[in-house]
C-alpha cells in the first residue's frame, strides 16, 4: 500500500510537496495548529504573490505549502540587536562585522573608512554572516548607506515594488564625503545571511567588484513584515521582492560565494560569538602542523599520525575554554586580500595586445 501511494504521489507531481510537509511536521520548530490558523489570514493579506495561496482552503493545507512559499518563516523573537563592530586587522585590512541591519546607520562607518584609507588601508572585509534585516525597510536603508561607502554618489542599487505601495528606489548617497574606494573588497556570507544582507552582498559584488567568500545564502531577498503571533513567535512574510536596476528579481536566487568555505553551523555560531565578545583578530590562529608517516618513522617502528591523534585527544580532554577558535572564513578572506595586494597584476583583467596599423 505504501508503494502504491508513493507511486501515485510521484505521478501526480506531489511527492516533493508531501516530503516537504513531512519534513516540516518532523521539525521541532514547525508551526503548531493554532499558529497556522492565525497565520493563514495574514498570509492571504500580505504575501507578495497571492496566487500562490489560491489552492489553500484551510489552515490544514498550509504545512504542505509553506516550504514552497519563498521567504515565509516562523521565528523566535531575537534576543537582542547585534551592534556593528569595526576593527583594523593586522596588515592594514579593515573589517566590519555587521550582525544586524537594524543596529546602526552608515555615518560612523563612512568616516572610519575615510580615516583608514588615509592611513594606507590595503583592503576591506564586510562580514555579513548571520546578518538579518528585521522588519520593514530600515534594513534596506542601512544596506544602501553601507554600499554608499564603496560606490559613487547617485548609483542606483536596487528597488522594491510592493502590491499596494509605490516603487521605492535605493541609491547611494554618502553621509560623509569620500574618495572613490579603490582597495579590494571581500564580503563574507553564510546560510543565515538573509533579506537585505543578501541584497547588500550581491550589489557589492555586481557594482563594487567585491569577492564573496563563505557559504550560499537562502535566497530570501525581499521586504519583510513581521507579525507577532499569540504564541509569542513571529511570522515573517515577504511583501515585496527586491529588483535590480535592470528589473531582475533577486527573490529566490541565493547568493553563491565566489570562494566556498565549509564551516559547521555550531562552530560558526561560536566563532561569531567570539567576535561579539572580543575581537575578530582572535580567530586568526594558525592550526598546528600535522605530523605525517615517513621513512624515518618506519625505520624506528613509529607512527607519528597515531601519536598526533592521541595527542589531540589528550589536548581536547584538557582544553582551555578560553582558547580562541579559528575563524577559517575570515582567514581565507585575508589570504585572498593579501594575494591581490601582493600580486595586483595577476588579479587585474587581461587586456588585448595593442595592434600596430599596417603590421600583419
Amino acid at each position: 500500500m505504501a508503494a502504491f501511494s508513493f507511486r501515485h504521489l510521484f505521478r501526480a507531481g506531489l511527492l516533493g510537496i508531501w516530503m516537504s510537509a513531512a519534513a516540516w511536521a518532523a521539525d521541532p520548530n514547525a508551526p503548531q495548529p493554532a499558529e497556522l490558523e492565525e497565520a493563514l489570514p495574514l498570509l492571504q493579506q500580505y504575501y507578495f504573490n497571492p496566487s500562490a495561496l489560491q489552492a489553500v482552503r484551510s489552515a490544514q493545507d498550509l504545512p504542505a505549502l509553506l516550504p514552497h512559499l519563498r521567504g515565509v518563516a516562523f521565528l523566535n523573537p531575537p534576543e537582542q540587536e547585534v551592534p556593528i563592530r569595526s576593527e583594523l586587522l593586522p596588515g592594514k585590512f579593515g573589517y566590519w562585522r555587521i550582525g544586524s541591519l537594524a543596529a546602526k546607520d552608515g555615518k560612523e562607518l563612512g568616516a572610519e573608512l575615510n580615516d583608514w584609507t588615509g592611513h594606507g588601508l590595503r583592503g576591506m572585509i564586510v562580514d555579513l554572516r548571520h546578518c538579518r534585516s528585521g522588519d520593514g525597510g530600515d534594513g534596506f536603508d542601512i544596506a544602501a548607506r553601507i554600499a554608499s561607502a564603496f560606490l559613487p554618489d547617485g548609483t542606483l542599487l536596487f528597488s522594491i515594488q510592493a502590491l499596494q505601495l509605490p516603487q521605492k528606489l535605493y541609491q547611494t548617497a554618502a553621509v560623509v564625503p569620500h574618495s572613490p574606494f579603490a582597495a579590494p573588497l571581500v564580503v563574507l556570507t553564510d546560510r543565515a545571511t538573509d533579506g537585505a544582507a543578501e541584497v547588500l552582498a550581491e550589489v557589492l559584488r555586481r557594482q563594487a567588484g567585491a569577492i564573496v567568500i563563505g557559504q550560499t545564502t537562502p535566497g530570501d531577498e525581499a521586504l519583510f513584515t513581521l507579525a507577532k503571533l499569540k504564541s509569542g513567535r513571529l511570522l515573517r512574510i515577504p511583501i515585496a521582492p527586491v529588483l535590480l536596476p535592470d528589473g531582475t528579481s533577486l527573490l529566490g536566487t541565493p547568493v553563491a560565494p565566489d570562494i566556498a568555505v565549509y564551516v559547521d553551523d555550531q562552530v560558526q555560531v561560536q566563532v561569531l560569538a567570539q567576535i561579539a565578545l572580543g575581537t575578530a583578530a582572535q580567530g586568526l590562529v594558525e592550526a598546528p602542523t600535522r605530523l605525517r608517516l615517513n621513512e624515518n618513522a618506519l625505520v624506528h617502528e613509529e607512527n607519528p599520525e597515531i601519536d598526533e591523534i592521541l595527542a589531540e585527544q589528550a589536548r581536547a580532554a584538557h582544553k582551555d575554554a578560553s582558547a580562541p577558535l579559528q575563524d577559517l572564513t575570515l582567514m581565507r578572506a585575508l589570504d585572498v586580500l593579501k594575494g591581490i595586494t601582493l600580486f595586483p597584476s595577476a588579479a587585474a583583467p587581461e587586456t588585448a595586445p595593442a595592434v600596430t596599423p599596417g603590421l600583419h
